[in-house]
């Protein structure tokens, strides 16, 4: 690694990286660098949260995962430790994740903040369709996602379209929607 500026050591991609970060394993020292901005903005969601009345463990699990790639983008994914649910995914080349200021910097961590408070106060919704108890279609699925449908009104239909239901084992029928 070549010398840049006094005091700052210089990757290809990654920008400058302070020597007092920089610990000879350059992908930890840039994990840190997002974990830093993005570990605030998940604190004061917690926080802004808290005083809505949420609790933590019941209706929101923060896990940030940064997943960092020297060569390419850096991938950052807040998901829900409990649930197979996704609060924030975003990505940036490490080099273009910098900030002229402190402005600039609070800036960011707010938005993550507001993003994950967003995600708590308001989730995604996903409409169910039923006319007359019969389930008809499902709207809105996130991607990665299935509904199935457990309908167990089945006692006009012939046996070879009833399925066991995976909840009690007894007979229905299942649809299936995905995104």
């Amino acid at each position: 690694m070549e010398r840049a500026e006094r005091g700052r050591a210089a990757s290809p991609r990654c920008g400058y990286i302070p020597d007092e970060e920089h610990d000879g394993d350059l992908t930890h020292a840039i994990q840190k660098k997002f974990h830093a901005l993005y570990h605030a903005g998940i604190t004061l969601a917690e926080t802004s949260l808290n005083r809505q009345g949420k609790r933590p463990a019941q209706d929101f699990n923060f896990l940030l995962v940064v997943e960092t790639d020297i060569h390419d983008t850096t991938h950052v994914v807040i998901v829900d430790w409990d649930s197979p649910r996704r609060y924030l995914h975003e990505w940036t080349d490490a080099m273009d994740f910098q900030f002229a200021d402190l402005k600039a910097i609070a800036t960011k961590v707010l938005a993550v903040r507001n993003t994950l408070v967003n995600e708590v106060v308001n989730p995604q919704l996903i409409l169910v369709v039923v006319e007359c108890g019969i389930f008809k279609e499902a709207h809105d699925i996130p991607r990665g996602f299935e509904v199935h449908c457990l309908d167990y009104d089945v006692e006009h239909l012939p046996p070879e379209k009833l399925e066991i239901s995976p909840i009690d084992g007894e007979a229905c029928t299942i649809t299936k929607f995905t995104s």
